[in-house]
């Protein structure tokens, strides 16, 4: 999960199950207690946005202005661009 702050752009992996292994009937998931993890990857601590509008998804990647900085920023949620 990608999650845009005011200046910051944060990576979020998310797990819902973990697979603990396979049995008779298919595979076994166990429920994690931490779906998210307690500090976020920083893609980004200079650039974000905060007009939900300004922010698109594309098949290419996660793009967006920055009114306060002025620049347009990308992101493929590892890494980033400005």
């Amino acid at each position: 999960m990608v999650v845009v702050c005011e200046h910051g752009i944060l990576y979020l992996p998310v797990r819902e199950r973990v697979h603990a292994g396979n049995g008779s009937t298919g595979l076994i998931f166990i429920n994690s207690p931490n779906i998210l993890p307690e500090v976020p990857g920083i893609i980004s601590d200079t650039y974000g946005s905060t007009w939900p509008e300004s922010i698109i998804q594309t098949p290419y990647g996660i793009f967006g202005v920055d009114a306060v900085a002025k620049k347009i920023w990308y992101t493929n949620g590892t890494s980033n661009s400005f």
